[in-house]
């Protein structure tokens, strides 16, 4: 839980910044796509295997990460305490270990 709000209290600042910093970022990010779009799409031509498997570890990280995130606080905000054991009880399970171990082992992600 605490990361999450360190996380929000790190990123506030861009989130809430005023329009002229908003213009100054969008001219830099457009400066930056003229020489990184061409590199990219040729690394994309040279290594098609590759690009496509930094593209799924890189949307596992993006996605999973998260909902397991929210999912645990979800189980900790319910006023049942019977739930509070499920995730515990999973991520004890075999399977789970299992998972996890292909998951670190396959796409490099660390414990989901």
């Amino acid at each position: 839980m605490k990361k999450g709000i360190i996380g929000f209290i790190a990123i506030a600042p861009v989130m809430f910044t005023s329009s002229a910093h908003a213009a100054d970022l969008m001219e830099t990010l457009q400066s930056m796509s003229l020489w990184l779009t061409p590199m990219l799409q040729g690394f994309v031509v040279k290594w098609p295997v590759l690009s496509v498997v930094i593209l799924v570890v890189g949307t596992l990280r993006l996605c999973i990460k998260p909902v397991m995130e929210l999912l645990k606080i979800y189980v900790a905000a319910t006023p049942s305490v019977n739930d509070d054991a499920l995730p515990s009880k999973v991520e004890g399970s075999k399977p789970y270990k299992f998972a996890m171990f292909l998951l670190d082992w396959i796409a490099s992600l660390k414990k989901i």
